[in-house]
């Protein structure tokens, strides 16, 4: 997927060029293919491959960058669909979810167990 055309669509839109320019605060910007994801949406049917775990793309413990992801839905749905999962409590209360569920010392954010 790649290099599909479609992704090449999606990622040189004007309207998204222009939320990510005004995000970093120049018109200087390259698209770029580092990664893409197909997550079907959830559905109580198929919580096998529609419920999965965090998806973590930095350490939320240390500092980073600025860095923003755009999600591209396939076919349009309600405010109250299911497109997209936030979790936003993790981050307002990081260091209890950590006490919580990163009790080993080998925790990894990016390889959970």
């Amino acid at each position: 997927m790649h290099h599909a055309q479609s992704l090449w669509d999606v990622r040189k839109c004007p309207n998204l060029y222009h939320v990510f320019a005004e995000f970093f605060g120049t018109p200087r910007l390259m698209v770029a293919i580092n990664r893409c994801i197909f997550r079907p949406p959830i559905h109580p049917r198929f919580p096998e491959i529609s419920y999965g775990s965090i998806h973590w793309d930095t350490d939320p413990r240390g500092p980073r960058p600025a860095s923003m992801q755009a999600v591209v839905l396939l076919s349009d749905v309600s405010a109250n669909g299911e497109g997209f999962q936030c979790l936003p409590d993790v981050y307002r209360n990081l260091d209890a979810w950590i006490a919580r569920y990163g009790r080993r010392d080998d925790f990894d954010f990016f390889f959970q167990v």
